[in-house]
């Protein structure tokens, strides 16, 4: 379950990511849309899971199985955040 201050993490790892793409890509607004999405994202595993052990696996089948993310920018995005491993879940 996703507590009240696991939300105000995802906000703030959400804004960070929007950060993170305005510095990157700044005349590209859909890239800060897509990473602030990535970032409201990165913790719905929490939501599925009793313990926090395997919230990543789980938040990353989700995404795997029901956003149209390309690979390549998911990975790209992933690898620099340094959040994921060489194969980004897939």
């Amino acid at each position: 379950m996703i507590t009240e201050n696991r939300w105000k993490h995802i906000l703030g790892v959400a804004r960070k990511c929007k950060e993170f793409a305005c510095k990157f890509k700044p005349n590209d607004g859909k890239v800060a849309e897509d990473m602030f999405l990535l970032g409201l994202l990165h913790d719905m595993g929490y939501e599925f899971m009793e313990s926090n052990a395997g919230h990543a696996a789980i938040g990353g089948e989700i995404l795997k199985r029901n956003i149209n993310i390309g690979k390549k920018f998911f990975c790209m995005v992933m690898k620099r955040l340094k959040v994921c491993p060489m194969n980004c879940l897939f």
